[in-house]
């Protein structure tokens, strides 16, 4: 039997704590039994923010270790693509959320 490199050990263990992040806030989501009031979708916009980060900087890395210019300037565009996505779902969330708040409060008030 033989081993994998170093490398490839730490990035299936990087995939993995990827994976383990997903699977723990699923299990969170499903169990509470009330209204998450858009927390949720503050907490996977974090998750795909620090997922998106991660991998573009691992792939960046290893592009500027084995890759061509073109190679590094191609994974720095899918990176930067990425991780602007990953930046606007999470303003996105957060954005909803506060809205949610703002309105919990209201009508919180109204009902006094």
């Amino acid at each position: 039997m033989c081993r994998l490199p170093a490398r490839t050990q730490a990035v299936f263990a990087g995939l993995i704590a990827i994976g383990l992040a997903w699977a723990v806030f699923a299990a969170w989501v499903l169990s509470r039994r009330r209204p998450l009031f858009a927390r949720d979708r503050v907490l996977s916009g974090w998750i795909a923010l620090a997922a998106t980060v991660a991998t573009a900087v691992a792939g960046l890395t290893l592009a500027a270790v084995r890759g061509s210019a073109a190679d590094l300037v191609a994974t720095a565009a899918g990176g930067v693509v990425l991780t602007a996505a990953a930046v606007l779902a999470l303003v996105r969330a957060r954005r909803r959320h506060h809205e949610l708040l703002r309105l919990r409060e209201a009508l919180q008030q109204d009902a006094r």
